[in-house]
């Protein structure tokens, strides 16, 4: 079962805008390019993935709500790539080989599937 996490931050990348940025992709099949080795793509329904390489490291859905996925790559990489799309007051980090998410102060353990939600 996936933990939620509810937040009420405006920096993290909206759906709507991930979808317009994705119809700049010249080829929509593959995504759009956004950085090394990491693509957007288009998921089932409304949603759109993050991809480092071959896993979907965040999901954005049409309500706003972003699932994180290691995809079992706990490397700094993977970890660095997700920090990338979470708003300030969350931060992904590790300690003693365990990760965890730091949100506004308040430290929760790391699993994939976890899922953030922005308040309306």
């Amino acid at each position: 079962m996936s933990k939620h996490i509810t937040h009420s931050e405006e920096t993290i990348m909206l759906h709507q805008d991930v979808c317009k940025l994705f119809q700049t992709a010249k080829n929509k099949t593959l995504g759009k390019p956004i950085g090394n080795n990491l693509r957007l793509i288009k998921l089932d329904g409304d949603s759109y993935g993050i991809k480092l390489h071959n896993t979907v490291i965040v999901r954005i859905m049409p309500d706003n709500s972003y699932r994180l996925n290691s995809g079992g790559w706990r490397t700094v990489t993977t970890k660095k790539r997700i920090n990338e799309y979470l708003p300030e007051n969350v931060y992904l980090f590790e300690s003693k080989h365990e990760w965890y998410l730091r949100l506004n102060g308040i430290v929760i353990s790391f699993e994939d599937g976890i899922v953030l939600k922005l308040k309306e």
